[in-house]
């Protein structure tokens, strides 16, 4: 599903409005939670003012401490009705804080670095704009929706995906090798915190992600 969304992002950045819309519908195939992503389509390539920025940040840090989340779920029935997205929406089992991780803060870091570094780029870039927006559009759902942690974990992370584009491109606008070190010892950080996260791995180190299978070998399998 990620995959086509961000081809959606892609088509969008470049103009090509209608085969942006056929990617998104082709995620909507994959999860109806697709869905939420068509607003994005619409503003993640806007220019985005530094106090617009700065009102979304705090209102985002505000949403957290107040625990508004059931209220904003509240303002979306649909999500009680449907059958693959109430479970998230009731079951206590996927009602946790996801809280504020290092992770988070650090994407929110790398935002403000580059929105307020690189202005060129960001006003006449699309692609580093739309990059850019998500980190922060994702960081804001992520305030306003934690106490639902399956719902952040399938929506948020689509969009946190901009890390892996961005981290490359941070690291290319540096040209001396001594800030390129540095730069990428930061980036050798950031990935060596997410491991946890991305395979799952539990206080005693058990995780059902590792060892990591693909489909195709479990085909292989199954045929011998």
């Amino acid at each position: 599903m990620a995959s086509f969304v961000w081809l959606s992002f892609a088509y969008k950045s470049r103009g090509e409005v209608l085969a942006a819309i056929i990617s998104i519908l082709v995620a909507v195939g994959f999860h109806i939670t697709a869905l939420i992503y068509v607003p994005f389509l619409f503003f993640l390539d806007k220019r985005i003012p530094k106090l617009v920025v700065f009102i979304i940040l705090a209102s985002s840090y505000l949403s957290f401490y107040l625990r508004v989340s059931s209220r904003i779920i509240g303002l979306f029935p649909f999500l009680f009705e449907l059958e693959r997205t109430a479970t998230f929406v009731t079951n206590e089992k996927f009602m946790e804080s996801y809280g504020l991780t290092l992770g988070s803060q650090i994407q929110v870091v790398l935002f403000l670095f580059l929105y307020f570094r690189f202005p060129g780029s960001y006003k006449w870039n699309t692609g580093f704009r739309v990059l850019l927006n998500s980190l922060l559009f994702g960081f804001m759902l992520l305030c306003v929706l934690n106490a639902f942690h399956a719902i952040i974990s399938r929506i948020c992370n689509a969009l946190f995906m901009a890390m892996i584009f961005l981290l490359p491109l941070f690291l290319e606008k540096y040209k001396k090798p001594k800030n390129r070190l540095i730069i990428g010892a930061l980036i050798c950080f950031y990935l060596f915190i997410s491991l946890p996260k991305t395979f799952a791995i539990q206080e005693g180190g058990h995780s059902e992600m590792l060892p990591y299978k693909m489909e195709i070998r479990q085909l292989i399998d199954r045929s011998a």
